[in-house]
């Protein structure tokens, strides 16, 4: 009879110590299901926020070649002069911006090519040879504006 009561004494510990376990190991992956979905959603924001910051980039580009180019058509000795200088400031301020944007998504960087620049649109090269590149959207648009993206 004792032999009976110590076997189930033992049998109940070991029940009692498997479900602790089995709750803990429950416990622990539900918290990693939501770390996980955590992670997704930062990479899908990060993706977002980099997408936003490349089409920014890509009117920010226009703005730029723009201004440059009525910059080079003011006489030196014109007030317009002064004012294509503080709108290629606020461009560089606009970049910065968009570099901070950036930072949001570590996957993706930003170079930029100098928009009136003797090399062809799509001549990036860091973007040859990235499959990644290759289907993504803003890499895509990226390739068209004198961006290159990482």
């Amino acid at each position: 009879m004792f032999v009976l009561v110590a076997l189930a004494a033992t049998l109940a510990w070991a029940l009692r110590t498997a479900l602790i376990r089995q709750a803990r190991q429950e416990q622990e992956h539900r918290r990693l299901e939501r770390d996980l979905e955590i992670a997704h959603r930062m990479d899908a924001l990060g993706f977002l926020a980099a997408s936003v910051a490349h089409d920014f980039n890509n009117v920010l580009s226009a703005i730029v070649g723009y201004a440059e180019l009525a910059r080079k058509s003011v006489s030196a000795e014109s007030s317009g002069l002064a004012s294509m200088d503080r709108l290629l400031a606020a461009t560089e301020r606009a970049r910065e911006l968009i570099r901070r944007v950036l930072t949001f998504d570590p996957k993706r960087s930003i170079e930029y090519a100098p928009w009136l620049s003797a090399h062809p649109r799509g001549s990036c090269t860091a973007n040859r040879g990235n499959p990644s590149a290759d289907n993504d959207p803003a890499h895509g648009r990226a390739r068209t504006s004198g961006v290159c993206v990482r």
